[in-house]
């Protein structure tokens, strides 16, 4: 999975004061992916950084990051569920 982050404000340090909460808010992940839960794994937090954009409001301030990580799915199965389909090959070229 991938995140996209973008924070916007009106002024500057507030939005380098959020970036820097959500980034240190997900860093944990990276060192024990568990903690988040037992599905993820590979957790990458980006570095914040200012951003700008031609089509938003040009009082605004704007900064982003990535948050990357994997998700495994679990699935339990019986083991006969892979092995209960017969069938024969016939070696005789028909």
């Amino acid at each position: 999975m991938e995140l996209d982050v973008t924070i916007r404000t009106y002024d500057e340090s507030d939005r380098d004061v959020l970036l820097s909460d959500v980034a240190d808010a997900f860093l944990p992940y990276e060192y024990d992916a568990s903690v988040f839960h037992d599905d993820t794994t590979e957790w990458e937090i980006g570095d914040p950084s200012p951003r700008s954009n031609p089509v938003v409001e040009p009082d605004w301030y704007e900064g982003g990051l990535t948050i990357r990580f994997r998700y495994v799915s679990r699935v339990e199965q019986d083991a006969s569920a892979l092995t209960s389909t017969e069938y024969t090959v016939d070696g005789s070229g028909v």
